[in-house]
């Protein structure tokens, strides 16, 4: 209901503040259909022309749709505008605006697909859940039990080895930390490449070198099984609510034959080009953001505090100013409450994702200033025993650099 109501809501303050010609807005029918909760409005307009009126709706709700301040993903689903009157000789008119909710338990999985998962921490848990909302038989395997568990307390099927899911899938996901856990996962004697099927897909979600996931597929290619270059960005939230981006990299054909899977994980799904790797390479850049970011993020928090101010207090002003970024929003939070440990995203993952970034743009010629300096901050943070600690910890190495006093 929230996210429905969410969706009038939106509609009535970009009509009536942005251009001020509403005149009646009445919501006409709330139905459920076997595709899902939908709902319809009825807006009376005078004083624009119609064709402006429907333009502007239409843009409105493909932005909405599409996740445009809508982090948690509640205007997910599809929207419609339909003119259905018009005064003659006049610019009054009437639309029809139908917004159909997504649904995450519909059954989606009409070819029987069975779809393994390796890796199912942090990011994997809420993925592989939604999977199984959406239909789609799971076999999970994790090195650790416990999310196993959750998960076949919700109707997946537990495997002992990578093997066992290998042998179980027609898609086989990996959601796994580094470039040597994806060698391992599908290469190493007793792991997947040998139990997959000719004809099988492996979608590498996780962020990877480019050098690594080229290799990955040519070694797949070879026993004719496909790769799919598709890392993942969101966070835990965007996993939950199936609203991650995702970029791809592979051919349109076999991108097509598994967006029914990709679109129950995400609500962006860019295919960013027709090799793998341009995957990888455009994460490359999301990550280069997301690590500047979080340092900025820690250095400024400690500068307030340095300063006097109470850090709590800035952090709701930045969160309100020009100054924000999503990063700021989500860590700087976590810096405010120094929540470092059962952490969201480990500090080794982005001192890994950084170095990434730093031998692609070497291999490029790329001079990366602000990528290389931050870097090393990230190392110098991994150096004190803090890479399993949430990566909001940086502002510790902050304090350290300042001279300010960490006994507090």
């Amino acid at each position: 209901q929230q996210g429905r109501e969410v969706f009038v809501v939106q509609a009535l303050i970009v009509l009536r503040v942005g251009i001020g010609f509403l005149t009646q807005c009445q919501v006409v029918d709330i139905s459920a259909t076997p595709k899902g909760p939908s709902k319809r409005l009825l807006l009376l307009v005078c004083g624009v022309p119609p064709e402006f009126v429907r333009a502007f709706l239409f843009h409105t709700l493909h932005y909405s749709r599409h996740g445009v301040g809508n982090q948690q993903g509640m205007l997910k689903g599809t929207a419609a505008c339909i003119p259905i009157a018009r005064s003659k000789g006049s610019s009054a008119a009437a639309f029809m605006i139908e917004k159909r909710e997504a649904v995450m338990t519909e059954q989606t999985n009409s070819q029987g697909v069975h779809i393994g998962f390796v890796g199912v921490g942090v990011m994997g848990r809420p993925m592989a859940s939604n999977l199984l909302k959406a239909g789609f038989p799971c076999t999970v395997y994790d090195i650790n039990p416990a999310p196993v568990a959750t998960l076949v307390a919700q109707g997946a099927n537990a495997a002992d080895s990578v093997e066992e899911v290998a042998r179980m899938s027609d898609i086989f996901v990996t959601m796994v930390v580094d470039d040597a856990q994806l060698a391992s996962t599908l290469f190493e004697p007793g792991n997947a490449v040998h139990a997959l099927k000719p004809g099988s897909v492996v979608i590498g979600m996780s962020t990877m070198s480019v050098s690594m996931v080229q290799e990955v597929a040519v070694r797949l290619k070879e026993r004719d099984i496909h790769y799919i270059d598709a890392p993942v960005s969101g966070g835990e939230s965007g996993a939950t609510h199936g609203t991650l981006s995702i970029m791809v990299g592979c051919s349109t054909e076999l991108l097509e034959s598994c967006r029914p899977i990709l679109s129950v994980l995400g609500s962006n799904i860019y295919h960013v080009g027709q090799n793998v790797g341009d995957g990888q390479a455009a994460k490359m850049i999301n990550q280069l953001m997301v690590c500047v970011h979080n340092a900025v993020a820690a250095e400024a928090l400690t500068l307030a505090e340095k300063a006097g101010l109470d850090k709590k207090m800035v952090f709701d002003i930045i969160t309100n100013s020009a100054g924000n970024s999503w990063i700021f929003g989500d860590r700087g939070q976590r810096m405010v409450a120094r929540s470092f440990t059962s952490p969201k995203s480990a500090l080794k993952i982005l001192v890994k994702d950084l170095g990434f970034v730093v031998d692609n743009a070497n291999k490029l010629g790329h001079p990366l200033i602000l990528g290389s300096v931050t870097h090393q901050l990230y190392k110098m943070a991994n150096n004190k025993g803090w890479s399993n600690l949430d990566d909001s910890v940086m502002i510790r190495l902050m304090e350290d650099i300042s001279g300010m006093d960490e006994g507090r």
